[in-house]
């Protein structure tokens, strides 16, 4: 049995200011919270290996969670365009962020047989974030069909984590630890863009250089500095005005959240829990593409992708008589996918997309000297739809279905899920409210297992997945302050790796 709670709440402000015809100064600054609780209860049986359908004893778990987190993120940009005209510009971002999270567990532990007979205990995790990224940009367009950029960026994090934890009111310095995380990364990039013809080709090469160090309890348990290459190419060959056949290849970074790395225990039961792992290396991705579109959108396309390092987020191990799961890089993955797309439209006031995806995944580990060799076909099906009814008013309904897949250990039954939504623009569509509805039917709510060695656990995870939400949004001023809003955030990846669910 599970429930959440959970509220949040967000306000966010930007200015620009026009220093002359080519130069402006934005400044864009969120601040936002989130607090929920959560409980659930989890049953537990132990049985024998030898009989496995003969259960020993069954016990329960309530664990009572209480969640705060609280994020500050300011960004200062500066844009200057040489040339309009060619397009000829620099900018320069400085981002900073700051995010402060607690997260408190009260578990309580008692015997089927005997309820009364109890367990109490207390985990409370804190982790403070700092980010902060410089990003440069040059964009020297040689004549209108030869383009140059050059980039420079370096992002600086540190995260300063701390885990108390508490049987029956008395610390356990077992289970309580302390780990500070710190990590620079500088890179460098340069592409190149060329038109000849027909054919629209580009070409890149970023460099990246991390530096990374771990310590626990003033113990240094990760230290590395290296430097990395991932060169880029693609090229589009336009058959008319409207189709085009493109092929790419990119070799890219994964890199590990934050909370993976952190070496910290989260229990489940007494006998399950999760653990970081701070010596977790980036994932090393080569993908190649050969896409078919119409006015630059997909409609058909394959892919294969091979990853080395692959972060397996759930290996399960045993620790004596207690299952636990962790992320390490264990494997190495392929991955075939075959994508469909087509429009969807039905006179003047219907009109969406639906696409399939067919898709192979496959991995190759040897792990605690076993070795695991897994692959899975499954199939997704997806659809967005857009309805026009009067006065402006506009209705969504989206979603998607997906066989059972396998994902790492992990073989996972099918999902599906259906979102509302419904929105009206007023004013010259400087204001809109809008109302959503995702996942009608809660039914993002996995059922999955793992079967490995002497690992065997199945399990329900039940989502965050079904939100109302309300939203209002005015534009003051003029559409040019509304796009500079708009603009990318230099600390995007960094950003995507915090999670604080």
């Amino acid at each position: 049995m599970n429930k959440a709670n959970y509220f949040y709440r967000a306000v966010r402000a930007g200015l620009d200011y026009y220093v002359s015809e080519k130069t402006t100064l934005g400044l864009t600054t969120r601040i936002w919270g989130r607090d929920g609780d959560e409980a659930a209860t989890n049953r537990t049986t132990v049985a024998n290996t030898s009989l496995p359908d003969k259960v020993l004893y069954a016990f329960f778990t309530d664990n009572v969670g209480d969640d705060k987190t609280r994020g500050l993120y300011s960004s200062l940009n500066f844009k200057h365009e040489f040339d309009k005209k060619l397009g000829k510009t620099f900018t320069l971002d400085l981002d900073h962020s700051n995010i402060n999270s607690t997260n408190i567990n009260n578990l309580t532990i008692y015997p089927e047989d005997i309820p009364t007979q109890r367990s109490l205990s207390q985990q409370i995790v804190t982790q403070p974030i700092g980010l902060y990224v410089i990003k440069s940009d040059y964009t020297h367009p040689i004549d209108s069909t030869f383009k140059l950029s050059l980039g420079l960026k370096s992002s600086i994090a540190t995260i300063d984590n701390g885990l108390s934890f508490t049987r029956a009111g008395i610390i356990s310095p077992n289970e309580s630890n302390d780990f500070l995380y710190k990590e620079n990364i500088n890179a460098a990039y340069i592409n190149v863009n060329k038109t000849i013809g027909k054919f629209d080709l580009s070409a890149g090469l970023r460099t990246e250089q991390t530096v990374i160090n771990g310590k626990t309890d003033e113990v240094t348990v990760l230290s590395r500095n290296y430097t990395q290459f991932f060169p880029s190419g693609s090229a589009v060959f336009r058959l008319n005005d409207h189709m085009a056949i493109q092929s790419s290849y990119t070799k890219r970074v994964n890199r590990p959240n934050f909370n993976q790395q952190n070496p910290f225990t989260y229990f489940i039961d007494s006998l399950t829990y999760t653990r970081g792992n701070p010596t977790l290396k980036p994932e090393i991705a080569n993908v190649s593409k050969l896409t078919f579109t119409y006015d630059n959108q997909p409609v058909f396309g394959i892919s294969y992708s091979v990853i080395d390092s692959v972060i397996v987020d759930n290996a399960p191990k045993l620790e004596g008589t207690r299952t636990f799961t962790t992320a390490d890089n264990i494997a190495h993955q392929s991955r075939l996918e075959l994508q469909l797309n087509f429009p969807i439209k039905f006179g003047k006031y219907i009109d969406g997309f639906g696409g399939n995806q067919l898709i192979r995944n496959a991995y190759d580990a040897t792990y605690q000297d076993i070795k695991y060799d897994a692959s899975r076909w499954h199939w997704l099906a997806y659809w967005s739809v857009n309805v026009k009814l009067p006065k402006d008013i506009k209705v969504e309904i989206g979603g998607f279905y997906m066989t059972k897949f396998l994902e790492e250990f992990l073989t996972i039954d099918p999902l599906w899920g259906l979102d509302l939504g419904i929105s009206k623009n007023f004013n010259n569509n400087k204001g809109s409210i809008s109302l959503s509805y995702d996942d009608v039917f809660y039914s993002q709510n996995s059922r999955a297992n793992i079967d490995f060695n002497n690992v065997k656990v199945d399990f329900r995870q039940f989502q965050y997945s079904r939100n109302l939400k309300l939203s209002f949004r005015y534009n003051f001023g003029n559409d040019k302050v509304k796009n500079a809003q708009n603009r990318t955030s230099a600390s995007e990846s960094e950003s995507s790796r915090i999670k604080v669910d």
